[in-house]
């Protein structure tokens, strides 16, 4: 190997332990050596042991930097792993209880409506009002979640093109007042595929 190229290799370990007092040391060896002709040889083995003992203190500090990046990302996995059902149990519960009111403002004036007085439980409304309430109950607090959940996706989704889309717009739910059926309809879809979550009964029950 070229004298200059395990120079070359010396300044490049440099680099990377940031040890410029060994270098320079090890330098100085390097130019006392090379003053007799025959150290030359003495003076290259030594190069080389000295770039392997390097090598091996890189791959030494690499591997303990890739152990605590692996920690760090366990750690991460595991908050959200953790957290997960619980973000979804809150979304459930308060899409559940938001939910649950458009039901007994039907069915018990609770809370009242002008619009709802005089309602017959045998009209289409009156229809909505109790899978309403009993869904949204069902789904407060996470029992029959999947099934619930089906019903009340497919009752959202009549009520948008019976009562919204029918107005024109059907693509565009602002300008027909359909933006909270369409987001209910998507949300109760999303329970569908994704379960009740964390503090529910469905999951007491497994």
């Amino acid at each position: 190997m070229p004298v200059g190229e395990a120079l070359a290799r010396l300044v490049i370990a440099d680099r990377v332990f940031a040890d410029t007092v060994l270098v320079l040391e090890r330098c100085r060896e390097l130019a006392r050596l090379l003053q007799h002709r025959g150290a030359a040889v003495h003076v290259l083995r030594g190069l080389d042991l000295f770039i392997a003992s390097l090598c091996k203190r890189s791959s030494r500090i690499v591997s303990a930097d890739q152990r605590k990046i692996d920690v760090d990302q366990n750690q991460r996995l595991a908050f959200f792993d953790l957290w997960q059902p619980r973000a979804l149990a809150v979304l459930r519960i308060v899409t559940a209880y938001l939910f649950m009111t458009h039901g007994t403002a039907k069915l018990f004036g609770v809370p009242h409506q002008a619009m709802f007085d005089g309602l017959q439980l045998t009209s289409l409304v009156g229809v909505a009002g109790i899978l309403e309430t009993v869904g949204g109950a069902l789904l407060l607090i996470g029992l029959l979640t999947r099934c619930a959940a089906f019903v009340l996706c497919g009752l959202m989704a009549v009520a948008y093109f019976m009562a919204h889309a029918s107005q024109g717009s059907m693509l565009v739910p602002m300008l027909n007042q359909g933006e909270l059926a369409v987001l209910y309809c998507f949300v109760f879809l999303y329970f569908v595929l994704s379960g009740a979550g964390a503090w529910s009964v469905d999951r007491m029950r497994r």
